[in-house]
């Protein structure tokens, strides 16, 4: 990712949507997360998915949504390609505040509650306070826990992302004790039109 080209990566844009069947497959596999940014499914394997994440200014009077402390069933490294994410990342302790403790199972997302399961509650603290800008690669091990926010919330935060070989073990989600967990809504899925426009709009910007 390190050596990526703006002019290909444009164009590789371009063919997904002058090709209505692939661009009918991204929308299949993209939706709006609940930890509140749009991620487009741009190619995926069992092994390896190649996915945009879209964070978009806050509207007036919007409330910014705060990540969920997570971690995730693979490693990752991303690109930022627009704008910029302040990370920050987290370690077990004995004396912070304490934590719901969830597991994500894949694969659950038809079945009720949904895909996260209390498993018990832990502590944790903040281990480190990163900030990502446009043009950087970062890495992060399927270990570490951490969350994301748009580093500017008035503008759009674009990252590339390629995922990694996906452990067998279920991935870990953390709210404050006592508050309701969100999760990935089932109508969250978007449309072919709204996908084209998000491409349209991160080619004009790139």
């Amino acid at each position: 990712m390190t050596d990526l080209r703006r002019h290909e990566f444009i164009d590789y844009l371009h063919a997904i949507l002058k090709n209505e069947p692939s661009l009918n497959k991204v929308a299949s596999h993209s939706s709006v997360h609940a930890n509140g940014f749009t991620k487009l499914v741009l190619e995926r394997n069992p092994q390896v998915a190649l996915r945009l994440h879209i964070w978009e200014p806050l509207q007036s009077g919007q409330e910014e949504q705060i990540e969920n402390i997570h971690d995730h069933v693979w490693p990752f490294a991303s690109r930022v390609l627009l704008g910029g994410l302040s990370e920050e990342r987290f370690g077990a302790s004995r004396t912070g505040p304490l934590m719901d403790h969830y597991r994500y199972l894949r694969g659950r997302a038809t079945l009720p509650p949904g895909n996260l399961f209390l498993h018990e509650q832990v502590r944790l603290n903040t281990l480190s306070n990163l900030s990502h800008l446009a043009g950087t690669v970062y890495r992060v091990d399927n270990t570490v826990l951490h969350r994301a926010r748009n580093f500017d919330s008035g503008a759009h935060s674009v990252t590339l992302v390629l995922t990694g070989t996906p452990r067998n073990t279920p991935a870990s989600v953390y709210t404050p004790a006592g508050l309701k967990v969100r999760e990935d809504l089932r109508n969250a899925r978007l449309a072919m039109a709204s996908v084209r426009q998000l491409i349209d709009r991160i080619i004009a910007a790139l």
